[in-house]
Order: C-alpha cells, then structure tokens, then sequence
C-alpha cells in the first residue's frame, strides 16, 4: 500500500544522510495548531503529537506502559468517532507515551490514512508558501 513505509535493509548504501531507526511501518504527521487531535482514554484528554494508522505520540497523563487503554478520538473534518483500543508501547524521557493502535477496522485505518496525506499535502503547501516569500 502507498501509505506503508517500505523498511530498508542494512546492506543499503548510505545517501549521505542518516535515517533513525524506526519501528514505524506507517507515515506519521502532526496535527496542525488549528485542527488538534485530542484522544480520551482511562477518561483522561490528551492532545496528539503526532498521528499514523499506526498509532500516536501524546504527553503522558498517568498512564502506564505496557497497558491497553480503550480510546476515542476524532479526526479534522471527520464525523465519525474512532473507537480503538490503543496499547501505550513506550513512555520515553520527555514523558511521551508512543502507542500502537488495535482492533482498527478497515474504515477506521483508511479515514486515518486519509487524514494523513492531507496533512502531508497541507505541510507541503506550508513549507512551499514559506519558500516562495
């Protein structure tokens, strides 16, 4: 699918820039400051850093690693809620939680792949904007 990271292998050669490593299969973005991504779990809000049909980065709000939450969120523009359990994989040194959502069904990941490449659309417009002034 267009949307889904192809994973490198190690025996590529390098393209003089280096690439982190990423367990990410899927493109991820950030909400603008106009249209934030607030998800509510364990009856807590927290906004979105930054989003994929993968899952989402968000400032931990007592929540534990390791631990499925169920969620919901939705999208810009959208009027379906998104109900999806979300496994929080990792809470880093910045105290953000990185998490995998589950049980999306098929609906659900294609309004996040689309949500995504028109945030990906509206950041290119941004930084082509920005060039041309």
């Amino acid at each position: 699918m267009f949307w889904k990271r192809i994973l490198k292998t190690a025996e590529e050669p390098k393209k003089g820039f280096s690439v982190p490593e990423d367990i990410r299969k899927s493109f991820r973005v950030s909400p603008s400051a106009e249209a934030p991504i607030r998800i509510t779990l364990d009856q807590k809000t927290v906004s979105v850093i930054d989003i994929s049909s993968g899952g989402a980065c968000f400032k931990n709000n007592n929540l534990k690693s390791g631990v499925f939450y169920p969620s919901k969120f939705l999208l810009p523009d959208e009027v379906d809620e998104i109900s999806v359990n979300i496994e929080i994989l990792k809470i880093d040194e910045n105290n953000l939680c990185r998490s995998r959502f589950h049980d999306l069904n098929p609906e659900q990941e294609e309004m996040i792949h689309q949500y995504v490449l028109n945030r990906q659309k509206e950041i290119l417009a941004e930084q082509k904007k920005r060039l041309t002034f």
